[in-house]
């Protein structure tokens, strides 16, 4: 695939201005979600099992969120590769294909969602019994947040694929102050207060939809309504995206599956625990997932022009550089994870310290992955990569479902999923060097 020099391409200064604009995002999306977290937790707000129970009834609306993951990535994947075979006719295919395929999905997940997703929270989840009726009114509210997400998704996908990351970041931040704002004005709000906060968490997520459909309408003729003139693409963005959604499955089922496994068997005290734990984990991901996400577009072009040495160049560079940053980061957090927890929420307990601990972990080795998927996705071969990768991903869960309903301890959670993503690397490592390796 050509050699290992990391020199100063063209586009290499597009990618740098891009991630700049991803970091400076994540910087301030960072800080204004750890103080929302901590509004959140704290008497005056949703309290810590009024948190856990925030956390589990979207656990189950993202236990679906694989269908807003794999349509992004499908739709991401085919524009970039229009994009780079200068095929405007099949950009305006993908994007009316994508969008009709959005729609559909959201009707199917609404289904799902209303029928065995209700009967699941109304049965099966631990909360207390007086709070039922705010917790309807939240899932509902997750339910249509989830469902504007949903159709947002081929807007999105042309804003990236066409590497305007300035405008997905403005946007995203203009959605975290607004959920801080809520999260701060709780404590003037008398009560209902999961009522409250899923509804204007359910507000911001309609707005971010609304801002993406009007800036990708007015700049990308992509995006104007016309009429399918290759309706094959359907089968190519279907065949891609049903084999992308076992491998966000797998994703979605080792976090939020946990998630309701740990409400089941333990309760909302540990599911409060483990949500501070998986907030760390997003957190330092989003270091490395900024540097992928401004280089994905340029690995997709590259790799359709046929240009492996760069495409190789692109893998290596942004492996390294992730790598690095997630060690600096990864390594001091941990060692003064107790201090952390206490300056940002005040009271901490060893259970989250050593959570968190273990969620560091997992989200350096998960990170190394994005690259290796962009790859094989760009070369088609994602039957080969997700169907042995996911497997044994999935392996967590029946996992920590045994151990846990036989008493074990939270922690077999942590031990479970960063097994599971340490093999599946493995396993990644194997298929590219058998089918995309050039």
């Amino acid at each position: 695939m050509g050699n290992k020099r990391f020199c100063i391409y063209g586009n290499d200064k597009r990618i740098a201005k891009n991630t700049i604009w991803l970091y400076a995002r994540m910087a301030l999306i960072m800080v204004i979600n750890l103080v929302a977290v901590r509004f959140l937790r704290s008497s005056s707000g949703l309290g810590v099992e009024g948190y856990g129970v925030y956390n589990a009834i979207n656990g189950v609306v993202n236990l679906v969120v694989c269908l807003n993951t794999v349509l992004s990535a499908a739709s991401q994947r085919f524009f970039s590769v229009k994009i780079g075979e200068g095929d405007e006719v099949g950009l305006r295919n993908v994007f009316q294909i994508s969008l009709r395929v959005s729609w559909m999905m959201a009707a199917a997940a609404v289904v799902l969602f209303e029928t065995v997703g209700l009967w699941f929270v109304i049965n099966k989840m631990n909360y207390p019994v007086e709070w039922f009726g705010q917790v309807m009114i939240l899932y509902q509210a997750a339910i249509v947040s989830f469902v504007s997400l949903l159709v947002q998704v081929p807007y999105l996908a042309s804003i990236m694929a066409h590497e305007k990351m300035d405008v997905y970041a403005i946007v995203t931040l203009i959605g975290a102050i607004l959920n801080l704002v809520l999260a701060f004005i709780l404590r003037y709000i008398p009560s209902h207060h999961l009522m409250v906060y899923g509804i204007g968490w359910m507000g911001t997520a309609i707005l971010a939809t609304v801002l993406f459909a009007f800036y990708a309408k007015r700049h990308f003729a992509e995006t104007q309504r016309t009429t399918i003139t290759d309706k094959s693409e359907y089968k190519s963005l279907l065949s891609f995206t049903g084999w992308t959604m076992f491998g966000s499955l797998a994703g979605a089922a080792m976090i939020q599956g946990n998630t309701l496994l740990i409400n089941t068997y333990v309760g909302p005290i540990a599911n409060a625990a483990f949500a501070v734990a998986v907030q760390i984990y997003y957190s330092v991901s989003q270091l490395g997932n900024n540097v992928f996400v401004a280089v994905r577009p340029q690995m997709m072009m590259s790799y359709a022009q046929a240009n492996y040495g760069e495409t190789k160049r692109l893998f290596w560079l942004s492996t390294i550089v992730v790598l690095a940053l997630l060690t600096l980061v990864a390594l001091p957090v941990a060692i003064w994870m107790p201090q952390i927890l206490t300056l940002w929420l005040g009271e901490v307990d060893v259970l989250t310290i050593a959570l968190s601990r273990w969620m560091l972990l997992f989200a350096v080795i998960l990170s190394l992955s994005v690259p290796i998927t962009t790859i094989l996705e760009a070369a088609g071969k994602v039957k080969e990569y997700h169907l042995p990768v996911e497997l044994s991903i999935l392996l967590s869960v029946p996992i920590s479902w045994i151990l846990l309903a036989n008493g074990a301890s939270v922690m077999v959670v942590a031990y479970a999923l960063t097994g599971g993503v340490t093999l599946a690397h493995i396993i990644r490592l194997i298929v590219m060097k058998k089918y995309a390796y050039r």
